[in-house]
């Protein structure tokens, strides 16, 4: 057996950590208490909110039965109890292996409940940049509005990582330049954003900068269902920042 030091997040705690910067909704792991204890710990690590992330807890005998009804039963108490816009259901890496219809469960109990019910139906497909890449197109498909009217003067930024302790001074640096040479405001930061409204908005940009190839799929996605232009450069040096500048001058005005 080999030795492990580094361990590289998996898929499944990217998708957690995306969805928990969302402050109107709630993350549901469908699984065993200890998992959600330790991803509580890890999130807390990275300054989240943990106290939106619940667990339906689990027994041997649920997963051996495939009984679903801790499932059903957590989605109808947190949804009287916190009243939340939608409730995100991940399943635990345990049942990630065993298989599990959580998507299935959320279709029938979608009519018992006021939230909006989103599966994410993933788990050793890969490390965080894996989950990181479809959690983003998950949440450009879900909440981007096709029918809205593109704002002129207006951006998003696709992309950003909670787990990267640079990204909030990136951001920063990044919403300066087209504010001071094009007089434009940012819609929405995939990957940061506050609230589902804000996800809405990924429809309704002049253009998408795109700061990690991670959210390429996503940015391509908005190309073909919204005509959203992107541009996919570097942003932390001077000539990259100078060729996204020079899209965006195009796009912006």
């Amino acid at each position: 057996m080999s030795l492990i030091n580094n361990v590289l997040p998996s898929d499944r705690m990217a998708v957690l950590w995306t969805l928990l910067t969302l402050k109107d909704a709630i993350v549901l792991e469908y699984g065993p208490m200890g998992t959600t204890c330790f991803a509580r710990r890890f999130m807390g690590s990275l300054g989240l909110e943990t106290a939106r992330l619940f667990s339906t807890h689990l027994s041997e005998d649920d997963v051996i039965m495939g009984d679903v009804t801790r499932l059903e039963k957590a989605l109808i108490e947190i949804d009287k109890d916190y009243q939340p816009k939608v409730i995100f259901v991940v399943p635990s890496a345990i049942l990630a292996v065993t298989g599990a219809d959580t998507a299935g469960v959320c279709r029938y109990m979608q009519k018992q409940v006021k939230a909006r019910l989103i599966t994410y139906e993933g788990g050793f497909k890969g490390d965080y940049l894996k989950g990181l890449s479809e959690v983003y197109l998950l949440l450009v498909k879900e909440f981007a509005e096709m029918e809205a009217k593109s704002i002129a003067g207006t951006y998003s930024i696709l992309g950003a990582s909670v787990y990267d302790c640079s990204t909030r001074i990136d951001l920063q640096k990044m919403e300066c330049l087209p504010d001071q040479a094009f007089d434009a405001r940012c819609l929405t930061i995939l990957g940061l954003s506050d609230s589902v409204d804000d996800l809405k908005r990924l429809g309704q940009a002049s253009i998408n900068i795109v700061i990690r190839e991670e959210a390429l799929p996503a940015a391509k996605w908005l190309k073909e269902n919204c005509s959203t232009e992107y541009v996919y450069a570097a942003h932390c040096e001077y000539s990259g920042n100078l060729d996204w500048l020079d899209i965006c001058t195009v796009n912006l005005h």
